[in-house]
């Protein structure tokens, strides 16, 4: 690595240093692959695979493009998330597969707020229920309901 990937490498660090563990971690669930998959197919100890994941280390430029062919991104892609700079050759198709991504991304996302937003209507629908309770049922609840505001009370203190 040159003096200007290193600097480049150190000022990137600085900001957001696991955006590329992050995006290995999301293509991989995305493709339903397994770490033990990465690490078979790139030869990659699957201790280090581990690291990738948990946030523990940062890829090298090296297995960043042995990672490249089983996540189906090109290695500029992956070098450019981890904060290598290298000369595009093709610019247009690196940006391209960079926009590719991006909407991927957003979808994910978008189907998670969608996912959470279902779940917030049916939990209130199921709160706007008429349910009968007997006598047993509303002190249980009373006495669930006094639980949580003692904890509650104790765990601001």
């Amino acid at each position: 690595m040159g003096n200007n990937e290193r600097k480049h490498l150190e000022k990137y660090n600085k900001s957001d240093k696991f955006a590329v563990n992050e995006f290995i971690v999301f293509r991989t669930n995305q493709l339903n692959l397994r770490q033990a998959d990465l690490a078979n197919t790139t030869n990659i100890d699957k201790a280090i695979i581990s690291k990738y994941f948990n946030k523990k280390r940062i890829p090298t430029d090296k297995d960043l493009r042995k990672l490249s062919k089983p996540l189906k991104v090109s290695e500029e892609v992956l070098l450019m998330l981890g904060g290598y700079i290298m000369p595009p050759k093709n610019q247009k198709r690196i940006i391209d597969e960079l926009e590719t991504i991006k909407k991927e991304l957003n979808k994910y996302t978008e189907n998670i707020k969608l996912q959470e937003k279902l779940e917030d209507a049916n939990l209130k629908k199921y709160m706007h229920e008429e349910i009968k309770l007997n006598k047993k049922e509303k002190e249980f609840i009373q006495e669930y309901m006094e639980f949580i505001k003692y904890r509650r009370e104790r765990g601001n203190k």
